[in-house]
């Protein structure tokens, strides 16, 4: 693969990171907490995934795994997958608890990591 794979891989991962960081950025407090007043993120790129940093984040491996075109960064790849989806489930079960029927809700319209 050449430089522009690379490119087009960063441009997206940084696109995908900063749109959500811009949008969940005022209910952070701190990393892993909740302020009383948080209110659940339903738009910009919210309003089509649930986990658009991670999207960026795993559009950038892939794009270095295509990139460097040997098994171990496929490899790589997806145990760096792996361990997002363990964590994105269990911000998940972490969200419909704190915000019940509206999450669940949020989550019928939205995908994953991937729009619907």
């Amino acid at each position: 693969m050449d430089r522009n794979t690379g490119r087009a891989s960063d441009g997206c991962r940084r696109g995908f990171c900063n749109l959500g960081a811009s949008a969940y950025r005022k209910e952070l407090e701190r990393a892993g907490n909740i302020r009383k007043e948080h209110e659940l993120i339903r738009t910009g790129p919210y309003a089509h995934i649930r986990h658009p940093i991670y999207t960026g984040i795993l559009t950038a491996v892939a794009g270095t795994a295509i990139a460097i075109g040997e098994y171990r960064a496929i490899l790589a790849f997806a145990v760096i997958a792996i361990g997002l989806v363990v964590k994105a489930k269990r911000e998940e079960s972490f969200l419909a608890m704190q915000f019940g029927p509206a999450f669940d809700e949020h989550r019928r319209h939205t995908g994953f990591f991937l729009p619907r």
